[in-house]
């Protein structure tokens, strides 16, 4: 396999270029993540438009289906780092590339089988509960639904876990038209199959399952194939990694890289299970109010992943122009020692030299990355005046696109306070972790996740004892992500205090 040569990360940018290079990546990263929302909004949009009970079944099975699929998105973060570092250190992709992606399929095939199976005995289980609850016919319908989204959406969960795989590749190495081009595929072809199958053929849910499951797997074929990777090669990578062996680059460099990465990798998934866990327990303290308090907070859900979504592309370009930075830091700290230890010299004069020639060669890399950081949350600044002056005009337009029931309506009024909040309360935690990731500094990531989530458990549980306690529900939703984000900001500097 032989993936196309890249372009070259050239020199550090100067000051002047670097917020546009921020921004040609966020502009197509932030289209290609709003595909992701538009995606689950497609299918409560459609459902919620047929029957509250419907919307409720919809709901449920797309809450199971994120639980489940969310797990596995640690594969991007961790797949950006590494193609980052290496595309900073490298001074072109060639062979370089195909040693970067089998080491990424290889993470890929465990959690990809896994899925599967694991999303194929939870629909199996729910199928199971709803006949147990046919005393109950809403519970039982819901839960039958559900069942039916959950098995359907099985067939595009190895599709799933090499979108985030192959995502986290192509953003380190900084190609996000590429990734636009095929979320903008994937996109349309869910939406024009869902409307198909629902609105000609009668399917339901079965139809916006069917839709979702096939648009799961554009991304990873699109990605092969642009990167020149065809089938019968990518199933020998997948199913026996070990037996590729590219040409090496960078010597133990690229080693000490990997087994970094490899380190975090753990400790992303530790830090993404607990973030589902939130998420779980969110949707469990709203469906004890009853169907109007859930269909309500699943419009609020998904203009929270609306919102996100815009933030996270932001905090993705940054991740992978930081990367790219510490790994032409690392390689020219790996190539002055190496000179140092090469000079027949004086301690003195290797001294004097190693001075200069750091001073000369690294300063301007670290002032790039503090210029990156600032130039980053000075346009999340800007991003967040834009999202909360949208949510204050679109308070009578955004519900009503979601469902026409008029109760679901009134109760998301109610609620629109904690709607604004979102773009002011939440994009820390997401700007923090993409410069977080870039430096590999999963253990202050996910320990800050693991305090949220032990602080704001409590408030979900007591909210889902009183119908009335929506407003508390949703507030201890904001909560999570303020605490996610102070905490993770004093754990990482604490670490940098300690390295020191």
């Amino acid at each position: 396999m032989s993936t196309p040569h890249l372009k070259t990360p050239g020199s550090v940018p100067k000051e002047s270029s670097l917020l546009y290079r921020l921004w040609a990546l966020t502009v197509p990263a932030l289209l290609t993540q709003l595909a992701v929302p538009v995606a689950s909004s497609v299918d409560i949009i459609l459902m919620g438009h047929e029957s509250a009970n419907a919307m409720q079944g919809a709901g449920l099975g797309a809450v199971i289906i994120a639980f489940l699929f969310w797990n596995v998105s640690h594969l991007r973060m961790s797949g950006a780092a590494l193609s980052a570092r290496v595309f900073g250190q490298a001074k072109g992709l060639s062979h370089e590339t195909d040693r970067v992606l089998s080491h990424i399929l290889m993470r890929a095939r465990n959690p990809s089988l896994g899925l599967t199976l694991v999303t194929t005995m939870t629909g199996l289980i729910l199928l199971l509960a709803s006949r147990a609850l046919n005393n109950e016919v809403g519970s039982a319908h819901a839960l039958y639904q559900s069942a039916l989204y959950a098995l359907i959406l099985a067939l595009g969960a190895a599709g799933h876990t090499l979108t985030h795989s192959l995502s986290g590749f192509m953003s380190g190495t900084q190609r996000p038209k590429v990734l636009l081009l095929t979320a903008l595929i994937q996109q349309t072809l869910n939406i024009l199959v869902s409307l198909v199958l629902v609105k000609c053929a009668g399917l339901g849910i079965v139809g916006v399952a069917f839709g979702s499951a096939l648009a799961h797997w554009v991304p990873p074929v699109a990605i092969l194939f642009i990167l020149g990777l065809r089938p019968r090669a990518f199933f020998k990578v997948f199913m026996n990694p070990k037996r590729f062996s590219p040409s090496p680059f960078a010597g133990e460099n690229f080693d000490a890289i990997v087994i970094e990465s490899s380190q975090s990798h753990s400790l992303f998934a530790q830090r993404t299970f607990a973030l589902s866990l939130m998420f779980l327990f969110f949707h469990w303290s709203q469906w004890q109010k009853g169907q109007h308090a859930y269909n309500a907070a699943l419009i609020f859900l998904n203009l929270f992943f609306w919102v996100s979504y815009f933030f996270d592309a932001l905090a993705t370009s940054a991740e992978a122009l930081m990367g790219q930075f510490l790994g032409q830091l690392a390689l020219g700290e790996h190539s002055l020692q190496q000179e140092r230890d090469a000079l027949a010299c004086d301690e003195t004069t290797q001294k004097i030299t190693g001075e200069t020639r750091e001073d000369a060669t690294f300063e301007r890399i670290r002032d790039a990355i503090q210029e990156l950081q600032k130039k980053t949350w000075m346009s999340t600044l800007f991003a967040q005046s834009l999202c909360v002056f949208a949510l204050l005009l679109g308070k009578h337009l955004l519900p009503p696109l979601f469902t026409n029931q008029q109760a679901v309506l009134n109760l998301i009024e109610e609620l629109w306070f904690w709607v604004v909040v979102i773009p002011i309360a939440c994009p820390p935690a997401f700007i923090l972790d993409g410069f977080h990731t870039a430096e590999l500094k999963a253990k202050a990531m996910r320990d800050a996740m693991l305090v949220a989530l032990a602080l704001t458990t409590p408030l979900f549980l007591y909210a889902s004892q009183s119908k009335q306690m929506s407003k508390l529900t949703l507030g201890a939703f904001i909560l999570f992500f303020i605490l996610r984000a102070t905490g993770q900001a004093w754990i990482a500097s604490r670490q940098n205090a300690l390295s020191l």
